[in-house]
């Protein structure tokens, strides 16, 4: 009997072969499936709408008409809120002024001069009228300082930038130096009226005569007044109402403005709000409390899981931003979606939303 004969080996390159021929294509079509299943699963499914991370936005306005002398802040700078972003100069105050003066002239008309027994009643007011009166001039010296001050920063700039002459600077000097002179000189004579106010006495004031409680109401009145005229004679600050980023300018410094006019619009830096519209027809009835996928259009998408908040009452028009391409015009339900919170996505970017079906059961 013959001895059986070894096998003949096979050699390496062979099973490397069957290996590239049988198992390989296997594998990779496996992997296809597995990676066409993940890419259809998280960018091909179809979003149920589409919303927008809601922005939100505060004006920064003026309560009081005037002229704009410094602008704090410039486009797409970061502010906190309560910064100061701009000061504001009420442009109105002499006006105001003038008519205070205008009632106190009439005041010190209807003051009956025959009143001969209480002589001392009207020397007090005739006194405390010009006291009243000294202190509207010094509230409007102040305000023309306020002014001459600035100007004088203007000009001085200017002349040492060798654009304007040394006569205007001049000027310019004498100016803000003669208010502040007049200021002085208003300041002392104001104390000496007040001290002989507080040394004179004045039974009359106190009487329950209605003459006299009439005036000395009518005084009461005035005084109110010029204290509020006196609070808005330094310039006003105008704070930044919210965290965020100036996102528009609309006014410049110097500008004049009128009262309530925005001046700039600050921008915040996060929402937890996202705002989407169901168009018809509707492929389901949303309720509040319905889960919602939340998923991002950057290149690494990003899935969170939020709920809808509310659902609005009638059928609106979409905002521009979120309307399909080539579509003017459209209308869709309003639904309002809480922001997940492990996104990381900024106010106003347009975000794929998905209310699946098993969520409805």
């Amino acid at each position: 009997m013959k001895d059986k004969l070894p096998p003949i080996p096979i050699p390496p390159a062979q099973y490397w072969r069957i290996f590239k021929l049988r198992i390989i294509p296997f594998l990779v079509f496996c992997s296809l499936i597995f990676a066409i299943s993940i890419l259809w699963k998280q960018y091909v499914l179809p979003p149920t709408l589409v919303g927008e991370v809601q922005t939100i936005r505060a004006n920064v306005t003026s309560p009081y008409p005037g002229s704009i002398i410094d602008l704090q802040v410039s486009p797409l700078q970061t502010v906190k809120k309560g910064d100061v972003v701009a000061k504001v100069v009420i442009d109105d105050i002499n006006t105001q002024l003038s008519l205070l003066r205008t009632e106190l002239d009439l005041l010190r008309i209807s003051i009956d001069p025959t009143i001969q027994q209480r002589r001392s009643e009207i020397n007090y007011s005739q006194l405390y009228l010009d006291w009243l009166r000294e202190r509207v001039n010094l509230s409007a010296d102040r305000a023309d300082l306020i002014f001459a001050d600035a100007e004088f920063k203007r000009v001085e700039q200017l002349y040492n930038e060798k654009i304007l002459s040394r006569s205007e600077f001049d000027l310019a000097k004498a100016r803000k130096e003669l208010l502040e002179s007049r200021i002085s000189q208003r300041e002392n004579l104001i104390n000496e009226i007040k001290q002989h106010l507080d040394e004179v006495t004045t039974p009359g004031l106190s009487s329950s005569r209605p003459a006299s409680s009439n005036l000395v109401q009518l005084l009461v009145d005035l005084d109110a007044k010029l204290h509020k005229i006196e609070s808005n004679i330094n310039p006003i600050n105008l704070v930044a109402p919210i965290d965020g980023t100036v996102s528009m300018v609309y006014r410049r410094q110097g500008e004049n403005i009128k009262a309530g006019e925005p001046i700039l619009t600050i921008s915040a830096l996060k929402s937890d709000l996202i705002i989407g519209y169901l168009r018809q027809p509707f492929p389901l009835d949303p309720k509040p409390e319905m889960p919602v996928e939340v998923r991002t259009r950057s290149f690494q998408r990003q899935v969170g899981i939020g709920k809808i908040l509310s659902v609005g009452s009638q059928v609106e028009m979409v905002s521009t931003q979120l309307c399909r391409p080539g579509m003017a015009v459209e209308f869709g339900l309003p639904i309002l979606v809480s922001l997940p919170p492990e996104l990381n996505v900024r106010p106003g970017e347009i975000v794929d939303l998905v209310i699946r079906s098993s969520s409805l059961k």
